[in-house]
Formats: C-alpha cells, sequence, structure tokens
C-alpha cells in the first residue's frame, strides 16, 4: 500500500541543492523588503499634504508675484517649509505632515502677514486669498555732504583746487 522512496545524493546534487534553496530564500527575503518599503512609503504620502494660496495686494487688488512663504512649527518655531509665490501670486508648499503651523507671508514694501494653520486632515489644504497691505516708513531727512579733494595727482603733474 505504501512506498517508501529511498533518494540518493551525493555530494555534487547536495551542494547544488543547498545553493538552490539558499537563492530561493534570499530572493523571498528581497520581495518582502520590497513590500514592507512600499508599504510605508504609502503610508507616509498619505500623511503629507499640500497647503495652497493666492496673493493679492489690498489697494490695487494685484497680485503679487516672488514673495516669500514659510510654515514654522508652533512649538519651537523653526522653519519646516518654504516656497514663494508664481508670477500669478499662486503659492504651494508640497509634502508638509500633519501638526500645528505658522504661515508667513513676507514680500519688500510690504508688511508680514502670519496665519495660525492647523493640519490635522487629509488632503491639500487651500488657505485661500490672502491679503497683503502697504508698509509705510517714514524717514527723517537725509544729508549728504561730500567734499572735493584739494589736490589731484597725476602722472605728470599736480592739480591743487581753490575752492
Amino acid at each position: 500500500m505504501f512506498q517508501f522512496v529511498v533518494l540518493k545524493f551525493t555530494n555534487c546534487d547536495m551542494k547544488n541543492f543547498i545553493i538552490f534553496a539558499g537563492q530561493r530564500i534570499a530572493c523571498i527575503k528581497m520581495m518582502i523588503l520590497i513590500i514592507l518599503m512600499g508599504s510605508f512609503s504609502v503610508i507616509n504620502a498619505l500623511e503629507k499634504q499640500a497647503v495652497t494660496g493666492k496673493l493679492i495686494e489690498t489697494k490695487s487688488n494685484q497680485v503679487i508675484p516672488f514673495a516669500s512663504v514659510s510654515l514654522s512649527r508652533d512649538s519651537d518655531a523653526a522653519l519646516v517649509y518654504g516656497a514663494s509665490s508664481d508670477e500669478k501670486g499662486i503659492f504651494k508648499i508640497s509634502s508638509v505632515k500633519k501638526g500645528h503651523y505658522t504661515l508667513s507671508v513676507s514680500f519688500v514694501g510690504y508688511k508680514t502677514v502670519s496665519k495660525d494653520l492647523d493640519i490635522i486632515s487629509e488632503g491639500d489644504i487651500d488657505v485661500g486669498t490672502i491679503f497683503l497691505n502697504e508698509a509705510v516708513i517714514d524717514i527723517k531727512e537725509t544729508v549728504i555732504v561730500g567734499e572735493r579733494p584739494k589736490a589731484k595727482s597725476e602722472r605728470d603733474k599736480t592739480t591743487v583746487s581753490l575752492r
């Protein structure tokens, strides 16, 4: 009813079997590693969002191109992400993790605008239109005083000014 099969391995056959088994195990380990790495990158990508918005000048309703936009952590005020607006005044900060941030917008000649931002949900966040006001700086009178040199030396002569 039962038949037993006896296999005889020579040294050469056993070595080939061990090498083949080792290669097979290494291939399985590599596949598991690739699957795990892919899973972590997908999970990490799901935790990140983009923050977008548009910058407008208050008085003229003109877009503000190339302004600096930054996200700082509320916990330690460290700059975490940064971008600048494009020629249409639109900015996009990519790969932002969930957390509590301060969004700051600055541009030469305008007051800096700061806004608290809590990123708690998944998906991109549009902060809408941010209006910037001109920064008026009053400076006092500036007087520039200069003097001409009394004497000027050249290669073959010296000129003296009497004024």
